[in-house]
């Protein structure tokens, strides 16, 4: 049932605002994790999103195609989220899902941009050239980071998992940068 969405798409339309759908998220409110109330594994970013988890019928792949397909013409998204603040140990899981389901909007959607949705400050499989190797999939359109804890500080530049880290990536790979 998508009317609830359809409303917020509706709103969104006669607004003029453009809508960033964040599919799922890597912590454990707002959605179902591997066990109901936990946060992604790296397990589930091996495999486990290819499966129904939780209460859901559907896997995260098919869940996906179906929202996607429905709404790939409709002016009101700006882009697609894969997930919000993803990460996980295992570096390599993370990359192949990012690959895997950023390829998979790509193939139904070419009307919108696709953000991968990390913090990107340097946690677990996005620090350093894990950051960067994510960001360079061609399926993966911008390249974000999350400003928190820096009140003081209006771009945060120390180190290199910084925002300041995050916009030198963009500009190396030619993409868009959002904070």
């Amino acid at each position: 049932n998508f009317s609830s969405f359809d409303r917020v798409v509706q709103y969104a339309e006669q607004y003029n605002v453009k809508l960033i759908p964040t599919l799922e998220n890597h912590w454990e409110d707002c959605t179902e994790g591997d066990i109901e109330g936990e946060e992604k594994s790296s397990e589930w970013y091996a495999s486990g999103y290819t499966q129904p988890y939780g209460n859901y019928a559907l896997s995260y792949p098919d869940y996906v195609r179906t929202l996607v397909s429905r709404y790939q013409n409709e002016p009101a998204i700006l882009m697609w989220q894969l997930m919000n603040e993803a990460e996980s140990q295992d570096a390599d899981a993370l990359y192949s899902f990012t690959a895997d389901m950023s390829e998979l909007i790509k193939s139904i959607d070419q009307n919108h941009l696709v953000s991968l949705g990390t913090i990107g400050r340097g946690q677990a499989g996005t620090q350093n050239e894990n950051f960067v190797r994510l960001h360079n999939i061609d399926a993966i359109d911008v390249v974000e980071a999350h400003d928190y804890s820096h009140q003081d500080e209006p771009w945060p530049s120390g180190g290199s998992n910084s925002i300041n880290r995050a916009w030198e990536v963009a500009q190396v790979l030619n993409k868009p940068f959002f904070i």
